[in-house]
């Protein structure tokens, strides 16, 4: 995963830095004036509306099964904070559900 993400990081600076005017500008810089944000943030942002809309919007029925919620007593939060499952493979880690946990429950 790692290794693909940098590839079309590598691609992204390369085409944004073909842009007249754009050629010395840092790459930050570069994807700040495009309007645009980097892979990993992209991904980062798909992924919790991913999980809001399968907790509260148009998926809620696979929500159900995909999530478990922390009971209410248990947390402190506003009562959305999900049970991180074990696993045993590590390729797991890449599932939505395993990779968005972290993510979800400090928001």
């Amino acid at each position: 995963y790692k290794k693909d993400v940098e590839t079309l990081e590598k691609v992204q600076r390369r085409a944004t830095r073909m842009i007249r005017g754009l050629e010395t500008k840092t790459y930050e810089e570069r994807l700040q004036e495009l309007g645009m944000a980097s892979l990993v943030k992209r991904r980062t942002k798909g992924d919790m509306i991913a999980v809001f809309q399968y907790l509260r919007g148009c998926h809620r029925e696979e929500g159900v099964k995909l999530f478990s919620k922390v009971p209410v007593g248990q947390t402190r939060n506003n009562g959305w904070k999900l049970n991180k499952e074990r696993f045993n493979l590590e390729i797991r880690r890449n599932f939505l559900t395993v990779r968005t946990i972290n993510q979800w429950n400090r928001s």
